[in-house]
């Protein structure tokens, strides 16, 4: 009984912080297309840079302070307060870090403005420190109906100040207050929707440090493969180039990593509480990946399939040179998406260390390969670090699944029926989507066909993978869930 009551809260939890994905991720998409027409790819490279330089620092304060209350069996009051207070420590230090290196970043990326912008970066680190630690407690006890709220409002806040300012100024200023204002809203509400007040105190400091260092790690990592094509970019190629890279990738991750980001939020308590038993665990982790498969193999190949008609109606004709990039960065965030469950598994097992495994790898594969492609291929423009990124996506795929395999003993048989049904439905998907796009777009034009496109995967993909799960003989798996849950929905 204990067991399915957890499962009904991820399952709960999964669709209240979907639904808060989804507005968050509509209001971004809005935001940034009606952005694109304000701003100039200038800008957008420039805060970019910004956010590159904050990264850096961010990772300082990267310990996954969250992830030690929402794992330990038991916290106390202490435990809260002496995160909220290494919390208070370590962000103030790092805010007086980004603001001496400000001037530092501008000679880097050769862009006087930078400094300014960085500054101002700074404060988002004194703000966060102030977050209510005690709204942890929602995602410990997978009450996310609360988080849904909370993260709502912080997106919409973010959302009413920052079109307006980008109307008025016309410039970079708009992204960066609308930043400072929604973490300054976050703060407020936090302390609104959560009566715990913390204070001072590091009496558990010790343990959650000994935690939380290879969180750290990780976050390092993590940051170095994320960033490093950022800041080769902004140095060899200036802003328009980072501004092409960081707007496609963030286009293609809202359909794909950010959907798995929820899942990840809300199964990292359901694990916690399962990991004594691990025959349970692993049946859950299986379970969650065949709902990521089902969704992420679809998605990242339908972004491919109509990449030379969603950059010129999405973004505009200023961007016909991120076409390139969305061939490349799709399938690439796509294997993220696939494989970033795993470091959940880790974290609930306690067993940090084997993501950094994972991290390590992914980081390494993709120096490499960035070296390989400048020094010694010698290639032209930009998109060498989008075909680097790719390679060490593929990489990040493989070494994850080989540790979950170590981890909970989930093997490449499982692995094989989890994504088979996905893989052999998408791709089919993908010729049809496709052929659409080849041969419609010049009778039709490209916001037709883009429509079109769209609508034709999704009924294509829904048939298909109807029939092969019947073909399969209606296995246990996400198709099924999606039925149950649809019929729990229809019958009220």
């Amino acid at each position: 009984m204990v067991d399915k009551t957890v499962t009904e809260k991820m399952v709960d939890g999964t669709l209240w912080m979907f639904f808060a994905k989804f507005i968050d991720r509509s209001l971004g998409l809005i935001s940034t297309l009606i952005l694109l027409r304000l701003l100039a790819p200038d800008d957008f490279g420039l805060v970019a840079m910004g956010m590159v330089v904050y990264g850096f620092v961010d990772i300082l304060v990267t310990f996954g302070f969250d992830v030690v209350l929402i794992q330990k069996k038991e916290v106390s009051r202490d435990h809260y307060d002496s995160v909220w207070t290494l919390r208070i420590i370590f962000y103030s230090v790092t805010a007086v870090i980004l603001a001496s290196i400000a001037p530092l970043s501008s000679r880097y990326f050769n862009d006087d403005r930078l400094s300014d912008v960085v500054f101002c970066l700074s404060f988002i680190f004194l703000l966060s420190a102030m977050t209510n630690i005690g709204v942890v407690e929602f995602r410990r006890n997978l009450d996310f109906k609360k988080e849904f709220w909370f993260s709502v409002a912080k997106k919409s806040t973010s959302f009413l100040v920052t079109i307006p300012l980008a109307y008025f100024l016309r410039s970079y200023w708009a992204l960066v207050v609308g930043m400072l204002t929604s973490k300054f809203i976050e703060v407020f509400i936090s302390y609104r929707i959560h009566l715990f007040r913390p204070r001072l105190s590091l009496a558990k400091a010790s343990g959650v440090m000994r935690f939380s260092k290879w969180m750290l790690f990780n976050s390092i990592l993590g940051f170095i493969s994320d960033s490093l094509p950022n800041f080769v970019l902004g140095r060899l190629f200036g802003a328009s180039s980072v501004g092409y890279y960081s707007v496609t990738q963030e286009v293609v991750s809202i359909p794909t990593t950010e959907l798995v980001s929820v899942i990840n939020r809300t199964t990292l308590p359901g694990y916690s509480k399962k990991r004594t038993d691990m025959k349970e665990l692993k049946s859950s982790y299986l379970s969650v990946l065949s709902v990521i498969s089902l969704v992420v193999w679809p998605v990242g190949l339908g972004i491919f399939s109509v990449a030379d008609v969603l950059v010129p109606v999405v973004l505009g004709e200023g961007w016909l040179e991120s076409v390139g990039l969305f061939l490349l960065l799709s399938p690439a965030v796509m294997l993220l998406g696939l494989s970033s469950n795993a470091w959940v598994v880790n974290a609930a097992c306690g067993k940090p260390h084997m993501t950094s495994y994972i991290d390590l790898s992914r980081m390494l594969s993709l120096v490499v390969c960035m070296s390989l492609y400048y020094f010694v291929f010698v290639e032209s423009g930009f998109l060498w670090v989008a075909k680097s990124f790719l390679f060490s996506s593929i990489v990040y795929f493989i070494v994850s699944n080989f540790v979950v395999f170590k981890v909970v003993g989930v093997g490449v048989i499982d692995l094989f029926y989890v994504h088979i049904r996905p893989v052999i439905c998408s791709f089919l998907m993908f010729f049809v989507v496709s052929f659409v796009v080849d041969y419609g777009v010049f009778i039709y034009g490209s916001g037709v066909i883009l429509l079109a496109s769209v609508l034709i995967g999704l009924f294509s993909y829904f048939l298909l993978i109807l029939f092969f799960w019947f073909l399969f003989g209606r296995p246990d798996g996400a198709e099924l869930f999606f039925i149950k849950r649809f019929n729990g929905f229809i019958r009220g």
